[in-house]
């Protein structure tokens, strides 16, 4: 049964025992970690087929040409860290600071190459989160740092995809996560705070079925491109809300439609308009989705209701473009990588230097059942916006969700996001950021400032 008068942000209690053995190594994850790919990334063995350091695509180089062959081959190695630092000096519930992140590590296989199946690729990937979430001792629902996704060594997906109709067709099938596959904008992935990083967190919030990465769930997903503007996408998950325990480790393979599907779709649109010789990219999303489970009231869990339904549409618009050479140096933060594979036919890095504005509106209406029926943000990102640093990016967002009515206790939480991300190679970045939370959880908790970082590394 969904719904079970859960909280609204995680509970604030001590760590356990287990915690407490663990807390060390969990402070010292962000040293080691980077200590190691440092060493990784100026080993000769690992750099010997790359010219400069510095401007290499992975931190760990080519492995002397052993990367192009596996990929040649039709094998796709992949890893990132990324982790953050933030403390609210003022506001919350409590005054802390609080270290996050998350590693993964990934294979994906060609078929097609390695055994002859036309058009079949095979992916795979495990992480380890570790940390602690800020916004317990804040008090707040959006989350201040996206790097946090619990404690937890889990496999993170689990799929095939098979290619059809010409490439124009994709059908994918297997422990895969929603939030992969709909609700994102490439402009939303710079951003610090979950609220908007990947999915609008008002649809995880109200629908407890929708999951984002670390956590896989079953799922059968179409996507279907006729041309380079248009998609289509229409999916079906599991979406039982016991699968991302994290006991499990990300093995709960139980299968359970009899208490309910979870269908999505969504329609995506990237005009291209030409002005002045120049070309500026856009694009449009709107999506719906569908729970056919039984939920419990927000304010009663003795009252129950079926199903769960919501709507949502997403925008990113290039306005300006700088008069410089645009760069192809591109950095891909925190989980996005299948994202990057799946969409880019439609061109989502922004490899124009200039000014994005972006927009987002989720509506959930059952407020019997959605805890945050109306959530709405917008902000503007801005790539080059200093001389000599054509790949870094400045970004401002604006986060706000209203809570249902049937928690009379609580108003709206609105969340303001400033962030420079400086990126010096291709595998590095670093993100310093500053937040300000008003009506943490739509209480009367006082309105709390953020300060910290965001760093990551591709391996």
């Amino acid at each position: 049964m969904k719904g079970e008068a859960q909280p609204l942000h995680r509970a604030i209690t001590p760590r356990d025992g287990l915690a407490q053995r663990f807390g060390r190594v969990e402070r010292l994850a962000p040293i080691l970690l980077l200590t190691a790919a440092a060493i990784l990334a100026s080993a000769p063995s690992m750099a010997g087929d790359d010219q400069i350091w510095l401007s290499r695509k992975y931190g760990t180089g080519g492995w002397d040409g052993l990367r192009q062959t596996w990929l040649e081959d039709g094998v796709v190695p992949g890893g990132f860290y990324v982790f953050g630092i933030l403390g609210n000096p003022t506001g919350g519930i409590d005054q802390d600071v609080a270290y996050a992140g998350h590693a993964e590590f990934d294979l994906s296989l060609n078929l097609n190459r390695l055994a002859g199946a036309k058009g079949l690729a095979f992916d795979f990937a495990f992480s380890w989160s570790s940390g602690s979430n800020l916004s317990d001792d804040i008090g707040n629902v959006f989350q201040v740092g996206e790097a946090y996704s619990g404690r937890n060594v889990q496999l993170t997906r689990l799929f095939f995809e098979q290619t059809l109709a010409g490439g124009t067709l994709f059908l994918k099938l297997g422990r895969v996560s929603a939030g992969n596959d709909f609700a994102i904008l490439p402009a939303n992935i710079y951003y610090v705070n979950a609220a908007i990083n990947g999915n609008p967190a008002s649809i995880a919030l109200n629908e407890p079925g929708f999951f984002t990465d670390p956590v896989a769930q079953w799922g059968l997903r179409l996507l279907y491109h006729p041309n380079d503007r248009l998609r289509f996408r229409l999916a079906a998950y599991n979406p039982d809300p016991t699968v991302g325990e994290e006991g499990e480790y990300g093995f709960d393979f139980s299968f359970n439609p009899a208490n309910g599907v979870l269908v999505m779709a969504e329609v995506g649109y990237s005009p291209e308009i030409k002005v002045g010789g120049k070309k500026y990219r856009g694009i449009y999303k709107a999506g719906a989705y569908v729970d056919t489970s039984d939920f419990a009231s927000i304010d009663d869990s003795s009252s129950h209701h079926s199903s769960q339904y919501g709507v949502y549409f997403m925008a990113q618009q290039e306005v300006t473009h700088e008069d410089r050479d645009p760069s192809e140096v591109e950095f891909r933060p925190l989980l996005v990588r299948h994202l990057i594979r799946t969409e880019a036919p439609i061109n989502v890095t922004a490899t124009q230097q200039g000014l994005t504005p972006w927009f987002a509106l989720a509506l959930s209406p059952r407020q019997e059942i959605s805890p945050m029926p109306v959530y709405i943000a917008g902000g503007l990102l801005y790539r080059g916006l200093f001389k000599g640093r054509p790949n870094d990016r400045t970004g401002i967002g604006v986060f706000h969700g209203r809570f249902s009515d049937r928690l009379p206790e609580r108003g709206s939480e609105t969340v303001i996001e400033l962030n420079h991300m400086f990126q010096p190679t291709p595998y590095f970045y670093l993100a310093p950021d500053l937040q300000y939370v008003i009506n943490p959880g739509g209480t009367d908790i006082p309105d709390a400032l953020v300060l910290g970082f965001e760093a990551g590394f591709t391996f």
